[in-house]
């Protein structure tokens, strides 16, 4: 094995004179039959030269030289070898050898320069496919992409150089980087890719910066939104190949940064399709496992917290618009649940609660509403503080909304669930706004506080 070789005879001066003499054989980077020989002889001294040295000293070396020769090799060699399936039999024989006599010359290459010199290899390789305008040749090009990446032991730096050299190239050529995009949402595919959860959340992160910058603004398309499918076929292509744990933490990663990220309701919305795609992939086990801290922080600070109002406002106006409709209503009424349901604390329960008391508030205020718009506004109300009743068996809250509950059926049926288009109003029931049959805010927040209050206690203990 070369790694085990003994007694190097090339070292310093003479080894870098031999590495710059290469040269004069491999190039030109042209595919003129006239420079085969040339070619030839250039596998013969690149064999020599790693043969004849050790890693150390080749990796101290200016080894541009090397990787360029070895390059232009395989891209010589196999797009000879390609060019001779046209013709003869023998012809292709014979350039399948030579072809397989370079790919090991740059399969060993590769191998004595990773993983410790991985950058300055992968920098030489992306600026050699750009100097031969190779990056329309996918496959191929791809192909030697995917040898580099088994030797630098599946580092993710390929991505990260990859990403640099598209966001290079994108205000130039749209067209080659488009290329260069297909060729890395494909290499996310490689079985060779050692995916490490450090270097994963920077490269997700990385990513998700330039999907940013492929928003549409202005109505103008930037030139990253050319590239905008690409970046969310890597993103997809990332969601399917790593573990199951590390989707919570891309999730956890893609939250934080949305929080941090300047978007468009109609960006947020199609970003929202992608969380949605990584958190779907996830499986269950167990819950406390699955909501981490840092999850559970996200949503407190952000949803709870700085998107409260937002959404308290944004669900207010909902139910203006909609509360005509007993249907739109009641989707409505899934969406509080929800919040509830899968933010059980008690942050949300008040923030829900308030979302309820407001609504009661237009339902007894508002004008030229209809009566049945009324009724269902407050058969809402009552669902929503059982549910939250229900979710934190909080006894003083169970025993307020019971209370009221119970002066309904008596005195107001029509104002507890569920929703009719039709109500049956007695002459002895109550139709004006008699105010025991309401939720009081002291009240509520009297309930809720207790409940709390009391939960600490019983946890401190």
């Amino acid at each position: 094995m070369f790694n085990n070789r003994q007694d190097p005879r090339l070292e310093g001066l003479e080894l870098q004179q031999k590495i710059n003499d290469l040269i004069n054989y491999y190039m030109p980077m042209d595919l003129d039959a006239t420079y085969e020989p040339n070619k030839v002889t250039a596998i013969k001294k690149l064999n020599f030269i790693i043969n004849n040295s050790n890693r150390q000293s080749l990796q101290e070396s200016e080894f541009d030289d090397i990787l360029k020769c070895s390059l232009t090799l395989v891209y010589y060699f196999g797009m000879k070898l390609k060019l001779s399936m046209l013709t003869t039999k023998y012809w292709h024989w014979c350039k399948k050898r030579l072809f397989h006599k370079a790919e090991s010359a740059f399969q060993k290459t590769m191998d004595c320069f990773q993983p410790e010199r991985t950058v300055p290899t992968i920098k030489i390789t992306l600026t050699f496919f750009s100097s031969v305008d190779l990056w329309p040749f996918e496959n191929f090009v791809g192909q030697i992409l995917e040898v580099a990446f088994y030797f630098s032991q599946g580092n993710t730096i390929l991505f990260h150089l990859m990403l640099t050299d598209i966001h290079c190239v994108l205000f130039s050529d749209i067209k080659s980087a488009r290329h260069r995009m297909r060729v890395l949402y494909e290499l996310l595919k490689s079985d060779n890719w050692i995916i490490d959860k450090h270097k994963l959340l920077p490269f997700v992160t990385r990513l998700l910066d330039f999907f940013a910058q492929s928003n549409t603004k202005d109505d103008k398309v930037t030139p990253y939104g050319y590239l905008r499918k690409g970046f969310e076929v890597c993103l997809r292509r990332i969601f399917q190949r790593v573990q199951n744990n590390q989707r919570m933490m891309i999730v956890t990663t893609m939250l934080n940064w949305l929080s941090l990220a300047n978007m468009s309701d109609d960006d947020i919305l199609e970003f929202s399709t992608l969380v949605d795609h990584v958190a779907a992939l996830y499986e269950v086990h167990n819950y406390s496992e699955s909501f981490q801290a840092d999850l559970i922080e996200h949503i407190l600070c952000n949803l709870v917290g700085s998107w409260r109002e937002q959404l308290h406002e944004n669900i207010l106006i909902a139910i203006k618009h909609h509360c005509r409709n007993s249907i739109n209503l009641k989707s409505i009424f899934s969406l509080i649940c929800c919040i509830a349901l899968e933010v059980p604390c008690n942050l949300s329960a008040a923030m829900v609660a308030c979302i309820a008391m407001s609504i009661q508030d237009f339902a007894l205020n508002g004008e030229n509403l209809t009566v049945n718009s009324r009724y269902w506004m407050h058969a809402i109300v009552i669902s929503v503080m059982s549910l939250i009743c229900w979710v934190h068996k909080a006894p003083v809250l169970y025993r307020y909304v019971n209370e009221i509950i119970a002066r309904r059926a008596k005195e107001a049926p029509q104002l507890n669930p569920p929703l009719l288009q039709t109500y049956n109003v007695g002459n002895h029931h109550v139709t004006w706004n008699k105010p025991n049959l309401f939720f009081e805010d002291w009240e509520l927040r009297y309930a809720l506080w207790k409940h709390f209050q009391n939960v600490r206690v019983r946890n401190y203990f």
